[in-house]
């Protein structure tokens, strides 16, 4: 049971941390630009990288990439 505590817990804060990172892309409508990119960096479709953007994951390993990769651009 702990283990799947640590989990859940893991990918909300990979949730958080991707929407924190999305929200500055998505306040000057730069996401859909940036999201293409990433998709194609990233070998995903734009359209799931907006739905995670947006709140919608369900792979951690994936919502921790474009974090990172929203991060890189950001720079």
């Amino acid at each position: 049971m702990e283990a799947n505590t640590n989990l859940l817990q893991r990918h909300f804060v990979a949730k958080e941390a991707l929407k924190k990172a999305a929200q500055p892309y998505i306040d000057n409508n730069t996401l859909r630009e940036k999201s293409r990119e990433i998709a194609d960096t990233l070998g995903v479709s734009f359209q799931t990288v907006l739905n995670y953007a947006y709140g919608m994951t369900n792979d951690g390993f994936l919502t921790e990439a474009i974090t990172k990769e929203l991060k890189k651009y950001k720079k």
